[in-house]
């Protein structure tokens, strides 16, 4: 299974950083760039992203607002969402929190700890959607019983006109 990051990034430098961390000898990864949010939605709608990790640094302020609410809005299926920023604007955090799924330091993050990052970030997602498919997989097999049982009663109900006869 090939897992997809989109990386919406105006200069494309940060994606490539992406792409050598999780290109060469790791395989099943497949790092694609979009400059803004209009572009991340096209390349959405024809891929199944996993991860969509946004450059907040080269937006700004609003925009690091703006755009994790609007990709939330509008992929489907809903990507986990990471937010690089500089320490500068970490401070802007609290008015991201419930906007993004992790945030990760621009200036300074490891190899090892940003894929171990994305890695639960597409963990969670998939553990997320295997509940969903459980879940209506279950309420499925209630109507099935539902509709079985009132089959059950109209069988019943029709042996007992038949032996009536």
């Amino acid at each position: 299974m090939i897992r997809q990051l989109l990386v919406i990034d105006q200069a494309g430098a940060m994606t490539k950083h992406i792409e050598k961390i999780f290109g060469g000898f790791l395989k099943g990864y497949q790092v694609l760039h979009a400059a803004g949010a209009e572009e991340a939605l096209g390349v959405a709608r024809t891929e199944m992203i996993d991860v969509i990790v946004i450059n907040g640094d080269d937006l700004g302020k609003s925009l690091a607002y703006d755009i994790p609410n609007y990709l939330k809005k509008n992929i489907f299926p809903p990507a986990k969402l990471l937010l690089l920023l500089e320490p500068n604007l970490i401070n802007t955090l609290p008015a991201l929190e419930g906007a993004v799924h992790a945030v990760v330091d621009s200036s300074n993050f490891r190899s090892h700890q940003f894929r171990r990052i994305v890695d639960k970030l597409i963990h969670v997602k998939y553990m997320e959607e295997k509940e969903k498919r459980e879940k209506e997989l279950e309420e499925k097999k209630d109507r099935s019983r539902r509709v079985w049982a009132r089959i059950d009663v109209i069988c019943d109900d029709l042996e007992k006109k038949s032996n009536e006869e």
